[in-house]
């Protein structure tokens, strides 16, 4: 047999990654987004880009968060969107929360101000507002 058959029989053995939360990687528009739930938030985000509600919206959103001066950790919100008065969204889009995840958004919410310096910004949980920053004009 050549190595091609035996590495396919090799990968039928292999065990199937599953997400132990149950999410499913959904792909819309050429990017894989980690939940159905993100998947559809993405696709509603391009109808309000297409209908004029938004100015413009960007996936995974990355923060590097300091504290002190020292870096923690990385953290990708799942949307930046931009209203058309300027205002911006950062929204995460989560189901199961895990005590990594919990840690990353207390440190975000605590960061907030200092992450949006200069933005009229809110920062949602599952479209809810949980933090609000505006700059004084």
């Amino acid at each position: 047999m050549s190595k091609k058959i035996n590495q396919r029989l090799k990968d039928l053995d292999k065990p199937i990654k599953t997400n132990k939360y149950g999410a499913k990687k959904t792909k819309y528009n050429d990017r894989y987004y980690d939940s159905n739930k993100e998947c559809v938030k993405a696709q509603d985000l391009d109808w309000m880009l297409k209908a004029g509600e938004i100015k413009d919206w960007q996936p995974q959103h990355q923060w590097e968060l300091y504290v002190e001066g020292e870096k923690i950790c990385g953290y990708k919100i799942d949307f930046r969107v931009v209203h058309n008065d300027g205002t911006v969204d950062y929204i995460e889009i989560k189901g199961a929360r895990t005590y990594a995840f919990n840690i990353k958004w207390n440190l975000t919410q605590a960061l907030f101000d200092k992450l949006t310096e200069g933005e009229n910004a809110r920062l949602l949980l599952n479209d809810k507002v949980v933090k609000q920053s505006f700059t004084e004009q």
